[in-house]
């Protein structure tokens, strides 16, 4: 997250002149806890979804493909990484 502390509005100026500090606090300040259908669509902002095990399983094998293709020896990193080592990885024994 950028620190609005360290942005002036002499600073950043939008194309127009205005400055943008301010749009940059209303950003940092959104509120994420209300139901994504009532998003704004004028409003910049990024909703990032949970990331559960299956997610987590999904994005562990993308990895271990892309380190693999670059790798040496492509089919050790795939046996010994395999799928249920991957889907065996715990953030510190949390599901």
């Amino acid at each position: 997250m950028v620190s609005t502390s360290s942005i002036t509005s002499s600073s950043l100026r939008r194309a127009d002149g205005h400055p943008i500090a301010a749009a940059l606090g209303a950003a940092a300040r959104e509120d994420f806890t209300t139901d994504a259908r009532f998003d704004n669509p004028r409003v910049p902002q990024i909703r990032l979804q949970n990331f559960g095990i299956d997610r987590l399983v999904e994005v562990g094998t993308r990895v271990r493909e892309l380190f693999a293709d670059g790798a040496t020896d492509p089919d050790r990193v795939r046996r010994v990484v395999n799928d249920a080592y991957i889907r065996d990885l715990r953030w510190h024994g949390r599901d």
